[in-house]
């Protein structure tokens, strides 16, 4: 499933529910807490779901931004979710626009970010601000930036390679990022 390989290379680089979901809650992540089994997730958002492996997919909105919203879980247990955008722009530089709308969004939620990147990795358009867009879209600049609070690291990133780009907004149990690298550690 090549969205599928393109939402883990995204999550995996983005590691170092509907309208309104930026809203105030009492849950980790739209209408779940961390630790909850896939019935429970499905439970809570409904039984409109496709499933992958690990993964429950529902499609949905942010912003009027069709996105799927994917929960993924570790050893039974929900661990982190990702809101994924799908909505194709014929303009690239309004995927930096759509960042920005969300950054906002999650700013005002969460406050001002831990982490805000904006990162060239080629600098041959970084003279040219209207072709931005193109240089997210060839991998060349990429924008990232992150807020987490007690339990849960929130990043919101803008990537792109070959000609495509990927939005997502991605959270993750702290506990379980905490436990993944003590263990690593162990290991060295």
């Amino acid at each position: 499933m090549k969205l599928c390989k393109i939402l883990v290379v995204a999550f995996v680089m983005l590691l170092l529910g509907t309208t309104g979901v930026f809203a105030e809650g009492q849950h980790d992540f739209r209408k779940t807490d961390w630790g909850m089994t896939k019935d429970e997730v499905i439970k809570a958002e409904g039984d409109n779901y496709s499933v992958d492996g690990d993964n429950i997919y529902y499609l949905g909105t942010v912003d009027n931004k069709e996105c799927f919203i994917i929960y993924m879980f570790k050893d039974g247990l929900l661990n982190s979710a990702v809101y994924a955008f799908i909505h194709l722009r014929s303009n690239q530089n309004d995927y930096i626009d759509d960042y920005n709308v969300l950054k906002a969004l999650l700013n005002k939620k969460y406050g001002e970010p831990n982490f805000d990147n904006i990162n060239w990795k080629d600098s041959s358009y970084e003279d040219n601000q209207d072709k931005y867009g193109m240089a997210v879209g060839k991998g060349h600049l990429e924008y990232k930036c992150s807020w987490n609070n007690d339990r849960t690291l929130i990043i919101l990133g803008l990537t792109g390679e070959d000609d495509k780009i990927n939005l997502v907004v991605v959270y993750s149990n702290i506990d379980i990022l905490t436990s993944d690298s003590s263990s690593d550690d162990e290991e060295l």
